[in-house]
């Protein structure tokens, strides 16, 4: 028998892992995300500002057809001159002097 052939191969050295040190994010990756959020934020607040104009613009156009196409209105009955003319004759305008006669003394008083 050959001694050669029963020989193991030597086997490789084991390395140790060194542990590699934990990612840190720098500043520049954190602003990517602030503005990619301010982006769809904003897109949000555009798409509902759309969908409330469109609602609104849409409402607009529905309102005159709820209303009914015939409107009745009572007119003013037209009041003749003559007796507007006797009713502002019939006032009894008295004596203001005696309306203020308390006013005055109050003032008198001061």
């Amino acid at each position: 028998m050959d001694n050669s052939n029963s020989q193991v191969p030597p086997a490789a050295p084991v390395i140790p892992e060194t542990p590699q040190p934990a990612a840190v994010p720098t500043p520049e990756s954190g602003g990517g995300k602030t503005k990619l959020w301010i982006i769809i934020g904003l897109v949000v607040l555009l798409l509902i500002l759309g969908g409330v104009y469109f609602y609104l613009s849409s409402q607009k156009n529905e309102a005159p057809e709820d209303l009914p196409q015939t409107t009745t209105q009572a007119s003013p009955t037209p009041v003749p001159i003559n007796n507007l003319e006797s009713d502002a004759n019939s006032i009894e305008i008295e004596s203001t002097d005696g309306d203020f006669a308390t006013v005055d003394a109050d003032l008198k008083n001061l």
